[in-house]
C-alpha cells in the first residue's frame, strides 16, 4: 500500500505461476524487459503446458517463461543474450500435427 498526500492506494503483484502468460494460447510475451539467459526449445519441438521455454533476467532475479498449453513451438523470436522489452513477442505456437 501506499500512502500519498493523504489518499491509500493499495497494489498487488502477480502471482508467480503467470509469468509468460500472455492470455494468447499462441504466444509467450516477455513479462518485463531484461535479458535472456536461455532459450530452452527449439521451432519443430514439442511441449506439454507449463514446460519451461526460456529464462529472462530481470531485476537481478531469473524468471522461468512456461508454455501457456500443449502445442508445437512455431517460431523462436529471440536468442540467448539479447535483450526483451516488455510485451514483445517471444515464442509463438501451433497445434500438433
Amino acid at each position: 500500500a501506499v500512502d500519498r498526500r493523504g489518499g491509500m492506494r493499495r497494489f498487488a503483484l502477480a502471482a508467480p505461476d503467470v509469468i509468460g502468460d500472455s492470455g494468447s494460447p499462441d504466444a509467450v510475451l516477455a513479462p518485463l524487459t531484461g535479458r535472456i539467459v536461455k532459450v530452452v526449445v527449439r521451432p519443430g519441438d514439442e511441449v506439454a503446458r507449463d514446460a519451461p521455454l526460456a529464462v529472462l533476467e530481470a531485476m537481478k532475479m531469473d524468471h522461468v517463461l512456461k508454455a501457456p498449453r500443449d502445442g508445437v513451438v512455431s517460431r523462436v523470436c529471440v536468442s540467448e543474450g539479447q535483450q526483451a522489452m516488455q510485451d514483445s513477442v517471444l515464442l509463438e505456437f501451433e497445434d500438433p500435427a
